[in-house]
């Protein structure tokens, strides 16, 4: 499904048109070039479970240093169209491929697919990362058969924001709000914290996480104290807490919990009405000492969840006539 949708934001959905009229219709040339933002969408599949849980992984920020970001994006596009200026439909910021900021419509949210496949190709294509770049680009979920326009530039060596219009002759409304934004951020881009790393949880044998907000479909990863020990179990942790979701997400079944023991770790994985957890724990470890050990990772993730999750109320009304272009045959 992740590589049906990655052909489709460079094809559209329109793509199908042309099967249904010619099945042996040959689409290698016009994904000609795209192959490494491919490679690194399968690449990212094998160290990540954001696909499998549909949730956009996110950059945890210190809580004041997100609502400057946030003030800084509510202030310029409140200004800009006092003006009758054209803002963006959605505004992201990411670090990486994780989540700092995202605003959009209240009545039209984009997906957590949609935001991965969009992270991926930011991240993945070298032509992007120079200068300012304006492209089409499909995002199934939103729109299967028509291009949003993508301003995508980058503030910092890993820091690109994406500004996505409907409108393909809005170009240069988007680079006044990048320019106006960057101005606003100002200091707060610099106060963005150090990767979380899993010893921030201070819970005694905790070698791997993973925290799912269910009501936002975002997730934080910390990175793993013993990045040896990762690179060696990385896809076991992974393969395991794809089991232990799928089962717990399963129509039916109702399970909360899920135990499964791997090569020299403990998988547990917790679903609750807020928050879903996936962790690694060190062997030997007793029935007893992992479920207080669970629960202080609860207590962590529960006490910091302002911080790990972008949860400040960027879903705005929109006063714009939002264009659609439908992608026509191939």
């Amino acid at each position: 499904m992740c590589i049906r949708d990655r052909i489709l934001t460079v094809l559209t959905g329109g793509i199908h048109k042309s099967f249904s009229l010619n099945a042996g219709f040959d689409v290698a040339a016009l994904l000609q070039g795209t192959e490494p933002v491919t490679t690194g969408l399968l690449q990212w599949l094998r160290r990540s479970t954001a696909h499998v849980m549909a949730a956009v992984p996110v950059w945890p920020v210190y809580r004041t240093v997100r609502e400057e970001i946030h003030h800084a994006f509510v202030s310029v596009r409140g200004r800009l169209v006092a003006t009758g200026s054209d803002v963006p439909l959605f505004a992201l910021l990411l670090a990486g491929r994780e989540l700092v900021y995202l605003q959009q419509p209240e009545d039209m949210q984009l997906s957590g697919r949609d935001l991965l496949l969009l992270s991926n190709l930011v991240n993945c294509s070298e032509s992007l990362k120079s200068g300012e770049s304006w492209l089409p680009i499909c995002l199934s979920d939103f729109h299967e058969t028509g291009f949003l326009y993508s301003y995508v530039c980058f503030l910092d060596k890993h820091l690109p924001l994406i500004l996505l219009s409907g409108d393909p002759n809005s170009v240069g409304e988007m680079k006044a709000f990048r320019h106006q934004v960057e101005r606003a951020l100002g200091p707060a881009i610099s106060q963005l914290s150090n990767p979380t790393v899993v010893s921030d949880c201070c819970v005694p044998g905790l070698m791997h996480l993973v925290v799912k907000d269910r009501a936002t479909a975002q997730l934080v990863m910390p990175v793993a104290d013993s990045m040896e020990w990762w690179e060696n179990s990385v896809h076991d942790v992974i393969r395991s807490y794809m089991v232990a979701s799928s089962q717990m997400s399963h129509p039916n079944r109702l399970l909360t919990e899920w135990v499964e023991a791997g090569p020299g770790f403990l998988t547990y994985g917790w679903a609750g009405v807020e928050l879903e957890i996936y962790a690694s724990f060190r062997l030997p470890m007793s029935k007893q000492r992992v479920g207080a050990a669970m629960q202080d990772v609860l207590d962590w993730a529960m006490m910091a969840r302002d911080e790990l999750f972008v949860l400040l109320p960027s879903h705005l009304s929109f006063n714009h006539s939002m264009k659609l272009p439908v992608a026509g045959s191939y």
